[in-house]
């Protein structure tokens, strides 16, 4: 007989916030980079709100509007073995950082793939970005 289990009915947006947090107690590496992240907005739709009085700013990194900056970082500090989460604001502003995106990140997994002793330990990350009212 199958038991029946409730589960928590959680916006999409707090849903994100308990992912993040939840990764980032278990994981020291684990950062967020992204425009309007800490204290006073917590993301675009308020998504990480909270986060940056738990971690500190260390942790929850603020940036200047600049996406290519963002994704670069972030590409940057996976290779040091770091986990971060690269917040860009809206999709609208992917083709911003195209070439980070395209070339840096999708270079760096080759040579990551073609020296084995790494492949397991560096180069992993995240970007996250809102399209339409996905946060809501």
């Amino acid at each position: 007989m199958l038991k029946e289990v409730k589960m928590k009915e959680i916006t999409f947006k707090q849903a994100i916030n308990e992912a993040v947090d939840e990764e980032m107690a278990r994981d020291p590496k684990v950062f967020i980079l992204g425009e309007d992240i800490g204290k006073h907005w917590g993301a675009a739709m308020g998504e990480y709100q909270g986060l940056f009085d738990k971690y500190g700013p260390e942790r929850i990194r603020e940036t200047p509007i600049s996406e290519t900056a963002i994704l670069g970082g972030a590409i940057g500090a996976a290779a040091t073995g770091m986990r971060p989460i690269a917040f860009l604001f809206f999709d609208d502003f992917l083709g911003v950082c195209g070439d980070e995106l395209i070339k840096s990140a999708s270079d760096e997994v080759y040579v990551r793939w073609e020296d084995k002793t790494t492949a397991d330990h560096h180069g992993l990350h995240w970007c996250r970005l809102i399209y339409g009212s996905s946060a809501l």
